[in-house]
């Protein structure tokens, strides 16, 4: 029997594509302001690649230190290459760039502001709790001990925790900022556990407790699978270390393979994944061909998985 959930959070808990509204927004709306670029111009290009990212999740991964490490497979993840697409159009029909204008900078530093424009615009996020969010976390808690481990800042989760449609308040939960604070915690507490900003995205090549690949992945994700995301798994190790636990008394639920659920898959822990209404079709073979592994659509769905391994 499973003793343990760990949870990803927004996209799992929360409508992801309804909340990241006001996030899109605004990107959109600094990105035009950056790049000198009307509106009005921008906005129909911003829409058309913003749908062909969603609907070619695929072409479009997530790179960061040089490494694809998922596909664009919510929001937030497709305002990156949107951005990059967007400015790649309108460098074709303009000779005179200013200085200033975003258009103007090149590689690492236009990295760098479009990350800079990330993170302004992640508070512009809404709250939209999938039905049943609380009800169900209450339930798993009933039998498991439960872990919240997400790559969001840590305050915007502990903002959505206390939110009326959820309502945690800041004693309910202990907070741990790695996996040494979190061995750090009372022993004797067996409450609910938040970890934010646990960079699953994070590849370290030179670790050597895995291979370097997922096999035969490259050609459904489009890119290859790197699985030495050793940040993430000294996460998952000290969650297993603190409850005594092995893999398979453990579960992971989350909404994107590749940050969420891949890393937990390799160490041979039961992973569930949650659909939104752009999964990939090629992330949930994933997930169906490992023998732990389970797909489901909603909370409750997920909450007879957990209970019932």
């Amino acid at each position: 029997m499973v003793k343990v959930a760990i949870f990803d959070f927004d996209g799992t808990f929360t409508l992801v594509e309804q909340e990241a509204q006001g996030f899109r927004d605004g990107y959109r709306n600094d990105l035009s302001e950056r790049a000198k670029i009307p509106l009005d111009e921008l906005t129909p290009i911003w829409d058309r690649l913003q749908t062909a990212v969603r609907l070619n999740p695929r072409n479009y991964a997530w790179m960061f230190d040089g490494m694809p490490v998922s596909p664009a497979a919510d929001p937030y993840l497709r305002c990156r290459p949107a951005a990059v697409e967007s400015l790649r159009f309108f460098d074709k029909s303009v000779e005179d760039v200013d200085v200033r204008d975003l258009r103007a900078i090149k590689g690492n530093e236009r990295k760098g502001v479009l990350e800079l424009l990330f993170k302004k615009n992640h508070p512009n996020a809404g709250t939209v709790f999938r039905p049943h969010a609380r009800p169900v976390f209450d339930a798993v808690g009933e039998t498991l001990a439960r872990y919240v481990v997400t790559n969001s800042y840590p305050d915007s989760v502990i903002d959505k925790l206390g939110h009326p449609d959820f309502g945690l308040t800041e004693t309910d939960y202990k907070v741990a900022k790695d996996a040494e604070a979190l061995l750090a915690l009372p022993s004797d507490y067996a409450g609910p556990v938040l970890l934010g900003d646990a960079k699953k995205y994070l590849v370290d090549p030179f670790w050597e407790a895995d291979e370097r690949y997922l096999p035969h992945a490259q050609a459904s994700f489009g890119h290859l699978v790197h699985l030495r995301r050793s940040h993430y798994d000294a996460v998952l190790q000290a969650i297993m270390q603190r409850e005594g636990v092995e893999p398979n008394d453990a579960v992971v639920g989350g909404d994107i393979f590749e940050l969420d659920l891949l890393r937990a898959m390799r160490l041979g822990i039961h992973i569930v994944q949650i659909t939104g209404p752009y999964t990939p079709e090629f992330e949930l073979e994933a997930v169906r061909k490992y023998d732990k592994g389970h797909v489901v659509d909603t909370l409750p769905q997920m909450k007879d998985v957990m209970l019932g391994l």
